[in-house]
This record gives C-alpha cells, sequence and structure tokens, in this order.
C-alpha cells in the first residue's frame, strides 16, 4: 500500500509540472502516438526481461536447492541490487545531458568531430568510475556480511563476486543503452535482452545441476556480460562514434 502511495503521489506530482511547464496538453498527435508506440513497444519484453532475470533465479533455487540457499543467494543480491540503484540514478541524471551534448553535435560542423572525441573520453572515465565503484562496494558489502550477518548468512559470500560482476556489465550496459534511445532503434534491443535471458534460465539450471546454486550466479554474470557486449555492439552501430580514441 505504501509503494502505490508513493508511486501515485510521485505520478500525480510529475503531472503537475509538465502542465505547468506546459509540455502536457490534452491535444492528441497521431505523430506522437506512432512515435510513443513504436519507440515503447519494443520495450515492454526489454523490461520483462529483467524481472524474469532475477525471478526465475530465485524459483530455481527453491525448487533445486532449498529456500536456505535461496535466501542466501537474495542477501547477496539484495547488496547487489543497492549498487544497481546508485548505477541506475546517476544514468537517468546523465542522460538529459548527453543528449542536449549529441543534440548540440548534430546541430554544429566545424567542431562535430571534437565534440564526439570529448564524448568518447568521457565514457572512458565513467566506465572507469563504475569499475572503481563497483569493486569499492564489493568489500564493503563482503564487510557488512562478514563483520554484522549471523554465521548461517556467511554462505551469501561465495555469490558476491558474481554478482558484482555483473553489476559491473550492467553498468556499462546502461551507458550504452543510452545511445539506442537517443534513435529510438529499440527492437533489437528487446530482442537481446529477452532472447539472452531465456538462455540464462536454460544455463541456470544446467549449472545449478553441475555446480549447485553457485551455478545461479555464475549463468547471471556470464549473460550480462552477453548483453553488455551485444548492446554496445549495436550501440556504436547505431549511433556512430570514434571509440578508438577511448584508447588514448
Amino acid at each position: 500500500v505504501s509503494m502505490a502511495f508513493a508511486s501515485i503521489a510521485i505520478g500525480l506530482f510529475s503531472l503537475v509540472c509538465l502542465y505547468k511547464k506546459g509540455f502536457l496538453k490534452l491535444h492528441l498527435s497521431r505523430g506522437y502516438l506512432f512515435s510513443i508506440i513504436s519507440f515503447s513497444l519494443p520495450l515492454l519484453p526489454h523490461g520483462l526481461s529483467f524481472w524474469i532475470k532475477s525471478g526465475a533465479d530465485n524459483i530455481l533455487l527453491s525448487n533445486m536447492c532449498g529456500l536456505d540457499k535461496n535466501a542466501l543467494y537474495s542477501v547477496a543480491m539484495t547488496f547487489g541490487a543497492i549498487v544497481s540503484i546508485f548505477i541506475v540514478s546517476f544514468n537517468n541524471a546523465f542522460v538529459p545531458y548527453l543528449f542536449k551534448k549529441i543534440k548540440g553535435i548534430e546541430e554544429k560542423k566545424d567542431t562535430r568531430e571534437h565534440d564526439k572525441i570529448k564524448i568518447v573520453q568521457l565514457y572512458k572515465w565513467l566506465m572507469l568510475g563504475i569499475l572503481l565503484f563497483v569493486i569499492v562496494c564489493f568489500w564493503f558489502s563482503y564487510l557488512v556480511i562478514d563483520l554484522v550477518y549471523q554465521e548461517s548468512y556467511k554462505g551469501a559470500l561465495e555469490y558476491l563476486p558474481y554478482i558484482f560482476i555483473g553489476q559491473i556489465f550492467m553498468g556499462y550496459y546502461s551507458l550504452f543503452v543510452n545511445f539506442i534511445h537517443y534513435t529510438q532503434k529499440t527492437k533489437v534491443l528487446g530482442m537481446i535482452t529477452f532472447s539472452l535471458t531465456l538462455i540464462q534460465v536454460f544455463i541456470s539450471y544446467v549449472l545449478i545441476l553441475i555446480c549447485g546454486p553457485i551455478g545461479s550466479a555464475i549463468s547471471s554474470a556470464a549473460i550480462s556480460l552477453c548483453i553488455c557486449l551485444f548492446v554496445v555492439k549495436y550501440a556504436t552501430k547505431v549511433y556512430t562514434l570514434p571509440w578508438r580514441n577511448m584508447l588514448f
């Protein structure tokens, strides 16, 4: 009930802000409606894939390994989710800045290449920042579980490395997916994330049979890497930047 109340309150506040700024009108534009539908519909399986990604692991662990193993995995995932909240929050604040810079590049001609290189250099530092942030959070989480939690929860420590490795790749994914959103070419994005998530369910099942509960964390990290690589590849294709300059 509290979550529903908070969501409704935030939604009403957002509508009031949009109305006061003149962005909210009762007139319905067919062009805008078509643009919204073509952009958002492919994102439905994309959004659903992340729910399946976490939900399937819990179901498999509960049924194949027991509720106690699922509880340990959930404890480790909680710390990973906290890191994810910070990364997603930063990216949500970064997106308007990035889109403004891209829009400025498209309107310029004489300094276009220089501005593109600046974005690539910025991404280099952002990726390094995400890496360092996740590493620090990993050691902090490790210490918290080791020193604060009861002995029965120490088993969650073995899941932490794989979960935080996955957070690194999902952090990189969140940076590059912005280019796909900007170009509104979301159909392939939905196909990538949804298909790889279904593959993860199968791999998790197999690895749990072979390796035990840790197999679920391994498959999650591996699929996070795959999603990251495919999304980065597609993002650099739909919006071209001189990414070779990232090495210098």
